[in-house]
């Protein structure tokens, strides 16, 4: 499974025309050069960048090894429902706050 895999890199790591499976911690950066297919996840620090040269296929975390086919996601949302009550949690969480810092 990719998701489990890490490849930690104490400088900057850069793909090129590779096939790659695991996820990628690189501390200076990474850099998916041409070709370069990426079953996983590529991580940097806040130092650091995450770059594509061109002509790469992204797959992120599966249960397969095959590269997931190019192109985005489903981006996860929350229902009117769960807006309301997170709103209402935190709001209920700052009076709290407010009422411990005046005693």
């Amino acid at each position: 499974d990719p998701c489990q895999v890490f490849w930690q890199v104490t400088s900057a790591a850069t793909l090129n025309g590779v096939n790659f499976v695991g996820n990628v911690v690189a501390q200076a950066g990474v850099t998916l050069g041409t070709n370069a297919i990426l079953t996983g996840r590529a991580l940097t620090t806040a130092a650091g960048s995450v770059t594509m040269a061109g002509a790469n296929t992204i797959g992120g975390c599966s249960s397969s090894f095959a590269p997931a086919p190019p192109g985005p996601g489903p981006v996860p949302t929350l229902s009117q429902w769960a807006m309301i009550g997170l709103t209402v949690l935190l709001a209920m969480a700052g009076v709290a706050a407010l009422r411990a810092r005046q005693v």
